[in-house]
């Protein structure tokens, strides 16, 4: 019976060492100063790559019917930002860069709702633009957000070939452009 005794002793002291030790731990503060600094940031790219993207007018299926213009929405535009509090929203434009639309048509270019694994004050798309040289606003309100990489990340961007005037249309004429994107402070 002693044996038990001395275990049940030895157990408490255990126990209130524990207590007090579990107490001592938790008084035990410190101060680290550290210094934190962000910076503005602002890249765009489009996903899945740069590669080109093609139209060509089709064949009606029967005399008498329109050439059928086409659309292309495989790109999506990738963003990531950070905006000083006192500044405006950034914007993302876009404009053709080099090269012209044939006669005839017009290439209109839309942005869909934001999709995708990023988080922040994500942009709005502002509609369809006809692209031209000059910079149009593309998708608007830009905070501080990242939009996730890669394609079903951002922004869909959907390419609408139009045709505007038959009597202009020349069938062998072809043009090559560069769209360009930029984001705006």
């Amino acid at each position: 019976m002693k044996k038990t005794k001395h275990h049940i002793t030895t157990l408490a002291l255990i126990l209130a060492l524990s207590a007090i030790v579990s107490t001592t731990q938790a008084q035990v503060t410190d101060n680290a100063n550290l210094r934190l600094k962000l910076y503005q940031l602002a890249f765009i790219d489009l996903e899945p790559d740069n590669g080109i993207i093609s139209f060509s007018l089709a064949q009606p299926t029967n005399p008498g019917l329109p050439a059928e213009s086409g659309n292309n929405n495989s790109k999506w535009i990738n963003y990531s930002c950070c905006v000083k509090n006192s500044k405006p929203d950034r914007y993302i434009t876009v404009e053709i860069n080099n090269g012209s639309i044939p006669p005839g048509l017009e290439l209109q270019l839309s942005a869909s709702s934001y999709s995708g694994t990023g988080a922040g004050l994500l942009g709005s798309p502002s509609g369809t633009v006809v692209l031209t040289a000059i910079a149009q606003t593309l998708i608007s309100g830009i905070r501080g957000s990242y939009t996730g990489n890669g394609a079903n990340n951002g922004h869909q961007l959907t390419y609408n070939l139009v045709i505007t005037d038959y009597s202009l249309l020349d069938y062998d004429q072809s043009s090559t452009i560069q769209v360009v994107y930029t984001i705006v402070d």
